[in-house]
C-alpha cells in the first residue's frame, strides 16, 4: 500500500532509513567520487494528492562533521515536516526540470520574507553556501510530474560540468531513487506536457 505524504511518511520509519541511509547517501557518495565538495544531500517530497507545490521533508543526509558542529541530525529534526520553500516552489514549477542554483553567500533575504520565513536554513548555517536544486520527474502518460525535489549543499561552488549529471540521472525518470518513489508513495505535485 502507497504511503500518503505527509501523514504516512512522518510516522513510517523504515522510510526514514531508506531516504536517508540509502538513496541520499548514494548520491551523496556518487557527487564525492568526482571530486565534489559536498557536505549534505536532502530530499523533499510533494504533498499527496495535489498539483501544488506543497514541500515535505523526506531525508538528509549530511557528513558526519556537520552533524558533530550542529549536535543533531537534520534528519532526525526535519523529517517528515512541511516548510514553504521558494527554491523549492521553484524547482519542481519549472516545466523543463532544469537545476536550480542557489549562493547563500548573497544573504539570507528570501528567509526573512512573509510566507517564507523566518526559516532554519540549516544548510547554509552548516557551511553549505551554494545550492543545487532539481525537481524529480516522473512519466505519466506524454506528462512529467515533478514529485519533489533533490538538493545538494556544497562548502564551494561545484564544477557544474561533473555535478549536473549525476542530479540529472537521480532525479530522472528512470533512476532507481525514483522507482522506490514510486512505487512506495502516493505522489503529488505539478504537471506538465
Amino acid at each position: 500500500m502507497a504511503i500518503d505524504i505527509p501523514s504516512g511518511l512522518s510516522t513510517d520509519k523504515r522510510a526514514r532509513q531508506t531516504i536517508r541511509g540509502d538513496w541520499l547517501k548514494e548520491i551523496f557518495n556518487d557527487l564525492r567520487k568526482v571530486g565534489a565538495d559536498v557536505w549534505r544531500v536532502n530530499s523533499r517530497l510533494n504533498w499527496s494528492n495535489t498539483e501544488e507545490a506543497i514541500p515535505v521533508w523526506a531525508g538528509t543526509y549530511e557528513h558526519v562533521e556537520i552533524e558533530n558542529e550542529q549536535g543533531f541530525k537534520a534528519n532526525d529534526v526535519r523529517f517528515g515536516r512541511s516548510n514553504r520553500s521558494k527554491a523549492y516552489e521553484k524547482a519542481v514549477t519549472d516545466k523543463a526540470g532544469q537545476i536550480q542554483e542557489k549562493d547563500w553567500t548573497e544573504g539570507f533575504s528570501e528567509k526573512e520574507r512573509d510566507g517564507y520565513g523566518p526559516a532554519q536554513a540549516l544548510g547554509p548555517r552548516a557551511g553549505c553556501m551554494y545550492q543545487l536544486y532539481i525537481a524529480i520527474r516522473i512519466k505519466e502518460d506524454e506528462h512529467y510530474k515533478h514529485v519533489g525535489t533533490i538538493t545538494v549543499g556544497f562548502r564551494t561552488k561545484p564544477n557544474r560540468n561533473k555535478v549536473d549529471r549525476i542530479l540529472k540521472q537521480w532525479a530522472g525518470a528512470q533512476s532507481r531513487y525514483v522507482k522506490y518513489l514510486q512505487k512506495n508513495f502516493t505522489l503529488g505535485g505539478p504537471v506538465f506536457k
